[in-house]
């Protein structure tokens, strides 16, 4: 079993190596502004600040979605797993992401990576507590997605409170 698994690392080197310079540009773009808006750590018009230079560097790499399923890749990678959270968490930062021809790729992307099991399954107190706030930003496609995954009678009927919401506002 320990060599199958050495085999199938050292077969893709090139593609570990892509996955950790995102990662690590990933980690120094994006997770100090993210650290500090969900902090708070800053007067009102530096997380303004902030929260524009996140939007402005998400948004700027939004076309490379439109050429994989997911992040530069066919597979659902340890780079997704980075990236998700900081999806999941931007309506929380105060942030929305435009709605534009230019940006439907990356909202493709985001909706694919919420529609995922595994990535509801994968969610914290907190992070399920957000579920309001970012169900009011996915398409009606991941949004039935989400209501399949729904276990319990209270988050269905949450989901159906946000359904009803959504296609009446």
């Amino acid at each position: 079993r320990r060599q199958r698994q050495m085999c199938i690392r050292d077969r893709y080197p090139v593609a570990r190596a892509h996955s950790r310079l995102w990662i690590y540009r990933i980690r120094r773009d994006w997770c100090s502004l993210v650290d500090s808006l969900l902090d708070e750590d800053g007067t009102a018009s530096e997380l303004d600040i902030m929260r524009k230079e996140l939007t402005d560097s998400i948004v700027s790499i939004a076309p490379i979605f439109g050429e994989k399923p997911f992040f530069m890749s066919d597979d659902f990678t340890i780079v997704d797993c980075c990236v998700c959270p900081i999806l999941w968490r931007l309506p929380k930062m105060g942030i929305r992401l435009p709605n534009n021809k230019a940006t439907k790729p990356l909202l493709s992307y985001r909706d694919r990576l919420f529609e995922r099991e595994s990535v509801m399954d994968s969610l914290s107190e907190k992070e399920k507590d957000m579920l309001e706030t970012c169900i009011s930003l996915l398409t009606p496609f991941s949004i039935r997605s989400m209501y399949s995954l729904s276990q319990t009678y209270d988050e269905t009927k949450l989901l159906e409170h946000h359904i009803c919401l959504l296609y009446t506002s």
